[in-house]
């Protein structure tokens, strides 16, 4: 579907009707990798309006909508950096659970998202953002500008229950 459809704008973490809609899309992506929810939707969209509530002010939730239904979403959590004496005021995110369902991609829609994403990223202050890319969005994400560091790294905390010592 044409993006020209779709309508991309900011979620209110507050209000009910958007925490469903984040919640419905984020149930959908989650159930369509094979996860298994050990709780029913109703119980995750309370626990989501708990959630988006307590992180307000740390989190950005944006929607892709048409006139019938949210076909999208994209997030952003941002976050204070230590001050270094030459920059006080450091400011960093990261992009989050960008998600456009199967019939709405190849249009446009996930690109309005992370324009959206980075409207309100540059408006905030942020200096960068980063994020975690599947490798199906890595040449969206080359498209508005992202670039691959050298030097950044992880480690999966998940994985390493157990360290060698």
């Amino acid at each position: 579907m044409a993006a020209e459809h779709v309508t991309v704008r900011a979620a209110d973490l507050e209000s009910a009707p958007d925490v469903r809609k984040l919640a419905a899309l984020r149930w959908e992506w989650r159930l369509a990798r094979g996860e298994q929810p050990p709780h029913p939707f109703e119980h995750f969209v309370a626990d989501l309006g708990e959630w988006c509530r307590a992180h307000r002010d740390s989190h950005r939730a944006f929607l892709a909508e048409t006139v019938d239904a949210a076909v999208g979403m994209a997030w952003y959590g941002a976050y204070d950096r230590v001050p270094g004496p030459e920059l006080w005021f450091r400011r960093s995110g990261a992009i989050q659970s960008v998600y456009v369902q199967p019939d709405h991609r190849g249009g446009g829609t996930g690109g309005r998202l992370i324009d959206a994403v980075l409207d309100a990223a540059r408006a905030e202050g942020l200096d960068h953002l980063l994020l975690h890319p599947t490798e199906p969005s890595v040449p969206l994400y080359l498209r508005h500008g992202f670039a691959p560091r050298d030097r950044a790294m992880e480690i999966d905390l998940k994985a390493r229950r157990n360290p060698i010592a």
